[in-house]
Parts: C-alpha cells; structure tokens; sequence
C-alpha cells in the first residue's frame, strides 16, 4: 500500500552514487545499497529512500516511532528486480527520531530517520 503522499519508481538504470553508498553488499539472495541510502537525513518535510532487489521478491516498507509502533506502511507488494527510489512525505508527523524497517524475502534492514521542523 503506498500512501498519496509518497511515491514509488523504477529506476532503469542504476542511482548515481559516490563514496561507500556506492558500494552493494550481499545478503543472501538479496542485495540493497548499504544503509538504505536516504537522502537528506535529517530532513523536512521530505526524504528519498532508495535501494536495490536482485530478484523479485515481496517487499515491506514501514516507519515506527521511537517506541516502536508503526506510523506508516510505505511499501507491502511484491516487487520485480531493479532500483528503486522512493520519496517519503513526513509533513503529518511531529518532529524527532524515526525508523524504517526494509524486509525483502529473509532480508531485513532498519536505519534510523530524523524529522525536524
């Protein structure tokens, strides 16, 4: 379920990225860009999440608050292989600590997000 105000691409073509980000890491059947590449952190109101499937699999995106309760559903379908970006709008949430939970098949990632306003 992706929410009006956040969008979800394809990218064709690999994201243009420098430093360690650039680096793919493997885990298991499944490759994502180290740290889930988000871009600004801390930010307001909006951020770009990006990452990488080497195959399709089913996909979970999701924001938790501090003390764990999930305050968005950013992705929940399955997704072929390929890039993909994704602009997160956080203009109905307070200001402070956030983090989101990237499961792709066994894979799992959590990397913290900070909203300042």
């Amino acid at each position: 379920m992706v929410r009006p105000s956040s969008s979800l691409r394809f990218l064709r073509h690999p994201p243009q990225l420098t430093g360690a980000s650039g680096v793919f890491g493997t885990f298991g059947a499944l490759r994502v860009i180290p740290a889930l590449v988000t871009h600004p952190n801390p930010f307001n109101p909006t951020t770009t999440i990006k990452y990488q499937l080497p195959k399709s699999s089913f996909v979970t995106l999701k924001v938790y608050d501090i003390l764990g309760r999930e305050v968005r559903t950013l992705v929940d379908e399955r997704e072929r292989a390929g890039y993909y970006s994704f602009t997160f709008s956080a203009s109905d949430l307070a200001s402070g600590v956030y983090f989101y939970r990237l499961q792709a098949g066994s894979f799992v990632q959590v990397r913290k997000l900070m909203i300042l306003k």
